[in-house]
């Protein structure tokens, strides 16, 4: 009777699915209503319903199964054999197939390294180091030991080669591993390196062989990459940010052939138990790394299920659930730091340990977590952040060629212990890399002080106001049934909203409106094809205002209860560190990045964060216009920066500069139209997005941005030349030296390599402001922990910081907020932070500079 659009099956149209269901009720079958069709009320419907009786029929008969063909099928042929798993695997790297290695099916019988343990890279270089069992020597695995990786650009390898740029020079290097840490070079001292030096030398003086024959330049060349190794490193430098350790290999231990022989058999890995003493074997260990099993991926819903150390020495000991606690105890009394993969879980789930309520904030700071030595994951998001996984599985199938056990295929003790090895075997590689990309500061000074701040602020919380988030959930629904009642009227019938292919029917065949552009599954109904509608139909506006509604009450005002904590009564969103390619944070459950907050809508749920307690209030530092005043910094250009040092009004300074009238003259659509272009030309704004916003024009956007690129030439040169940089090294960085690669650049269609172009333009601008606002983040919790101050910082959300905080304190603590957010990185502009506070986070008043 209805009909479905997903698979081409006409209905009666303009019956839906409430239609349809109380036909059936009333006749009960199809048969029963063509037998007296006059029964059908009301007249509209009976005529269709007689008008389509054999599309009707048609399309039942399209739906109905015949079960009773003669089919004969011999199921055996069919059944799946055996296939060359480890060339499947290396070619799902290559295309970075990463979700379909999860549904790659084991071959029967197989264990989990056969055949995957001699998997190559993808140049078809050296096997990775893999355990030998006897009877089964893997080929082109020495008997004296396991050889090294090798890959053809040398990333993150102990063996590889080195291209001289621009000069046809290759040379084999042989890298002893690089450990940071403590391990003794070859000579039997360790070499502390400063960043700059760690930058360029990896490893002692290399052993070379030049595969060319090396004209003068060449020979130049290759004895200044010599010298690197023979380079001698200052001994007075302490600070542990900017230094690396260069080591050999474990004596007799390599952590990938480890690792690899426990993947064979977890089971052998020797069992932590509760009484046990490891305070010597802790001590006496270089480096530790650390494997974490937890039953819910959010650290606050879940429990340890398991955790390994595995130690520089070749010794790895796991614990299970029950003894667990005691192995996290006693690294916690080692004061050893740890390396492991997403620390912040292991401090976030112990922090709820010991304190399960995390209201009391002297308590709560009072409680001693790990010291992060290392951390996998976000080493690999540093050295390329435009992955889409920064996995322990993917890093340890890149660097190593071994595939991990998938989640659920053991148990929480061996889980641990697997998940220790391979942070061992991959950590040093990783540390490497740091150090040859010059990366290694950014990540020692930002990214791993900032784990525990993150960890804390996760733990602490923020309070609801239940009632009011009550309040709204039920005007959001009363308002959602309204327009969905308006727009069934308006069309004539019901259909599912959220339906897209129901929503192309009835916008494109039913009301025949104008059809945008065309997708794989039809015409398009997103959110730019609807703003091109607005004026078409009168439902337009309705269904846009119904998907605003629709998305704030699924992510936030139904969904908020749900997930406020039972013992603290509070919401404790998950902050995410590796997965926003500019470098800036981003959370979930909920993502507190996404509530509008320039809209009514966005605002009302903001009213119902609150403080948690009468005796405190919020407060919020936002730093002004963070993004244009960097833009000011790195272009250089002579009007931007002079406005901001004079802290002008920046977008009537515009309007009046590019319109050539004075400030006092600008209107406020004027005004309006020189912030939208201030915010986003580094975004790539068009004269059409220009256009649409401001609803004029193409050609009068066109012409306006032209005035703006000819006022703020300095600007324009920063575009043009930054594309350039990016084609040239096929990456931009921040101003300290985050990167971002972009493959997109050398793409043949011109629309990825216009989006590349955008890229380049704004994550210099983008990432230096996530690097400013972690600086801050760290500096402001180190104040707050060093002066006792009795104040939580909550949560992070695009370029603002949001408090709790003792009413009396709040002038006190917006002093030393501002201070340390102001000076976190010094540019040719001013940096600005807006204070503000209240008994909500809406609700709030601005707290003046002393």
């Amino acid at each position: 009777l209805k009909g479905d659009t997903s698979d081409n099956i006409p209905g009666i149209p303009g019956v839906g699915e409430k239609t349809a269901a109380k036909l059936l009720q009333d006749f009960g079958t199809l048969d029963v209503m063509y037998a007296d069709p006059d029964r059908v009320t009301p007249e509209k419907l009976r005529l269709k319903v007689v008008e389509y009786r054999d599309q009707v029929l048609s399309s039942r008969k399209l739906v109905t199964l015949e079960r009773n063909l003669p089919v004969q099928l011999d199921l055996e042929p069919a059944r799946l054999g055996a296939y060359d798993r480890a060339e499947v695997l290396r070619l799902f790297r290559d295309y970075e197939f990463r979700s379909l290695v999860e549904r790659l099916p084991q071959i029967d019988g197989e264990t989990p390294l056969a055949p995957g343990e001699l998997l190559r890279q993808a140049d078809g270089s050296a096997p990775i180091p893999a355990a030998r069992v006897p009877g089964r020597e893997p080929a082109g695995v020495a008997a004296s030991g396991a050889s090294g990786i090798s890959t053809g650009s040398g990333r993150g390898s102990r063996s590889g080669s080195l291209v001289g740029e621009g000069t046809g020079l290759q040379l084999t290097l042989d890298f002893p591993t690089l450990r940071h840490g403590t391990e003794p070079a070859s000579n039997g001292h360790a070499r502390v390196l400063d960043g700059s030096e760690a930058a360029h030398e990896a490893a002692p003086p290399p052993v070379a062989r030049s595969e060319a024959t090396a004209t003068e330049d060449e020979a130049t060349a290759a004895e200044e990459v010599l010298a690197l190794g023979a380079a001698q490193a200052p001994e007075d430098r302490e600070q542990r940010s900017s230094r690396a350790v260069v080591a050999p290999e474990l004596a007799g231990e390599n952590p990938a052939a480890r690792l690899a022989s426990a993947l064979r058999d977890p089971a052998a890995i020797e069992r932590f138990t509760a009484g046990e003493d490891l305070a010597a074997w802790l001590a006496a260990q270089a480096d530790i790394a650390v494997g974490i099993a937890l039953d819910d991926p959010r650290p606050r819903r879940g429990s340890l299920l398991g955790l390994a150390v595995a130690g520089s020495d070749g010794r790895t000991f796991a614990a299970d659930a029950e003894a667990a606690p005691a192995l996290l105890e006693a690294l916690l009394v080692s004061g050893r730091a740890l390396t492991g993969h997403d620390v912040k879980r292991l401090l976030v789930a112990e922090i709820d340990r010991r304190d399960p309520s995390s209201t009391d904030r002297r308590a709560l700071e009072a409680t001693p977590l790990p010291t992060v030595g290392f951390d996998t994951q976000i080493a690999a998001y540093v050295l390329n952040a435009a992955l889409r996984s920064q996995s322990l599985a993917d890093i340890t199938a890149e660097r190593l060629g071994l595939e991990l056990p998938r989640a659920g295929e053991l148990g929480g003790r061996d889980h641990a212990a697997i998940e220790a090895l391979a942070v061992a075997s991959v950590a040093s590689s990783l540390r490497e890399s740091l150090g040859e990309q010059g990366l290694d500061r950014l990540f020692d000074e930002i990214e791993l002080p900032l784990i525990p701040v993150l960890a804390r602020m996760e733990a602490s919380g923020v309070a609801i106001d239940r009632a009011a988030l009550s309040t709204l959930a039920a005007a959001f629904a009363e308002e959602t049934t309204r327009l969905e009642r308006e727009i069934f009227e308006s069309v004539g019938h019901e259909f599912n909203l959220g339906s897209p292919k129901q929503l192309e029917q009835v916008l494109f065949y039913e009301l025949n409106l104008p059809r945008g552009r065309r997708t794989k599954t039809g015409f398009s109904t997103d959110a730019s094809v609807l703003e091109e509608l607005r004026p078409a139909h009168p439902m337009i506006d309705k269904l846009l205002d119904w998907r605003v509604y629709t998305k704030l009450r699924g992510t936030y005002v139904d969904a908020l209860p749900n997930l406020l904590d039972p013992d603290t009564g509070r919401l404790h969103t998950t902050f995410h560190q590796a997965v926003a390619s500019t470098g800036r944070l981003s959370s979930s459950d909920p993502n507190l990045q996404n509530i509008p907050i320039r809209t009514d809508l966005g605002r009302k749920i903001r009213r119902t964060f609150v403080a948690g307690d009468p005796a405190l209030t919020l407060m919020a530092a936002d730093y002004s216009q963070i993004e244009l005043r960097i833009l000011a910094h790195v272009s250089g250009d002579v009007h931007l920066r002079e406005a901001f040092d004079r802290r002008a009004d920046i977008h009537r300074e515009t309007a009046a500069r590019v319109l050539h009238k004075e400030a006092a003259d600008v209107t406020p659509n004027e005004r309006s139209m020189a912030k939208m272009v201030n915010f986003g030309i580094a975004y790539g704004m068009s004269d059409y997005g220009l256009s649409t916003r401001a609803n004029i024009p193409r050609a009068e956007a066109q012409e306006f941005i032209n005035r703006y690129f000819a006022t703020y030439s300095g600007i324009s040169y920063y575009m043009l030349h930054i594309k350039d940089v990016a084609r040239r090294q096929g990456y931009v960085s921040t101003l300290l030296g985050r990167r971002r690669w972009i493959p997109e650049l050398e793409a043949r269609n011109p629309t990825l390599r216009g989006a590349g172009e955008r890229m380049a333009i704004n994550m210099p601008i983008q990432g230096t402001a996530a690097d400013i606002m972690k600086i801050a983040l760290i500096r402001v919790d180190e104040r707050l922990r060093a002066d006792g101050v009795a104040a939580r910082m909550l949560l992070t959300v695009h370029d603002e910081l949001l408090f709790e905080v003792p009413r009396d304190d709040v002038a006190t603590l917006a002093q030393v907020v501002r201070e340390v957010m102001e000076s976190a990185l010094p540019l040719d502009v001013p940096l600005t932070v807006d204070i503000k506070s209240g008994d909500d986070w809406e609700s709030m008043k601005p707290v003046a500079a002393q």
